[in-house]
């Protein structure tokens, strides 16, 4: 008897962990929801592309000021320029004519390229050089990818993003932390700072595949053949074998999509492209995969409800516990 209560005990603790967890996620994808939206709108509406400039100003000139920027007549800083500067004719939006449009390359170990926003473009120079070797191709396809960083305004808005994510978390944590019994406690905090690191890696995610988008159609613009991504990232994968055996299911805790992962975006662009944008099919399935939290959400308050509903039939006399073993008669 003892025992049959532990196990209904078990059952019913189960069930409330799940119900909540299932909850949690539903209104933190909500939250986030909101604070993406509302961040979004805020920079598209309520700020100039010079406050793209400001937030860019400092860093930018720390790492100019800092001794690590090659000479403007050193053959790598050339070939970055006037590449960049061969796809930025072809971009066509204010941004062009008001950024002070800058792309200067760095001393640093690693091959990558970053932005500030701002018109503000750095290269690595282990990019240019070994172990990579970048070809002016392959220079393209990062500048183009970096270019459309700044022209989709992703460093101001995952600053004003992050901005409102610490506040509102701050109000919306204490209240559901105070709410909750204290068996929840500890499990509410623990699950919301994680699923809040979980939800700007996908945001992260979401800014590089927006910008490898932009990249592949800036590209075709400039008679640049979008391959050169391609190439770029098949380079990564066999220089640094940044993979190995990682599966998709990995990339949810990365800031960028697994490298396999933009190859075959880049190459349904380009399909997309060449089908003069109907390829539905491949939309739909960048769509699933750009919310994949959204199916996340509604598979946990499914399992929840499943759950829910089992409990209430066991109560009422419809169902055995999940647990409680079933007996034979001689």
């Amino acid at each position: 008897m003892k025992s049959q209560q532990q196990q209904q005990q078990q059952q019913k603790t189960c069930c409330e962990t799940l119900k909540f967890l299932s909850l949690c996620t539903f209104f933190l994808f909500v939250l986030d929801l909101i604070i993406t939206t509302g961040s979004n709108y805020y920079v598209d509406h309520h700020t100039t592309l010079k406050d793209d400039i400001e937030l860019s100003k400092e860093p930018a000139n720390q790492i100019c000021n800092s001794g690590i920027c090659y000479k403007k007549d050193h053959p790598m800083q050339r070939l970055v320029d006037e590449t960049c500067r061969s796809l930025l004719v072809h971009v066509d939006s204010p941004e062009r004519e008001t950024y002070p449009w800058d792309f200067q390359v760095i001393r640093a170990n690693t091959s990558n390229a970053f932005t500030f926003g701002g018109g503000r473009i750095f290269f690595h120079d282990d990019l240019l050089d070994e172990p990579m070797n970048a070809t002016k191709l392959e220079v393209a396809g990062v500048c183009a990818h970096e270019i459309g960083h700044v022209i989709k305004r992703h460093p101001i808005k995952t600053h004003r993003r992050l901005s409102s994510v610490v506040f509102i978390d701050f109000i919306m944590g204490g209240a559901w932390f105070y709410k909750s019994n204290d068996d929840n406690k500890i499990l509410t905090g623990i699950f919301t700072i994680q699923m809040q690191k979980l939800f700007a890696l996908r945001h992260s995610r979401h800014d590089e595949s927006e910008s490898d988008e932009y990249a592949v159609n800036l590209m075709y613009k400039s008679n640049y053949s979008p391959k050169g991504l391609v190439s770029f990232f098949d380079k990564l994968i066999s220089t640094f074998e940044l993979e190995g055996e990682a599966n998709d299911w990995e990339e949810w805790v990365r800031t960028h999509p697994l490298s396999r992962n933009r190859i075959n975006n880049v190459f349904r662009l380009i399909d997309d492209h060449e089908m003069e944008g109907k390829g539905f099919f491949s939309y739909m399935i960048r769509f699933l995969w750009k919310h994949e939290f959204l199916l996340l959400s509604f598979i946990f308050c499914g399992i929840g409800f499943i759950f829910w509903k089992r409990r209430k039939k066991k109560n009422q006399g419809g169902l055995l516990p999940l647990y409680q073993n079933k007996t034979h008669g001689s």
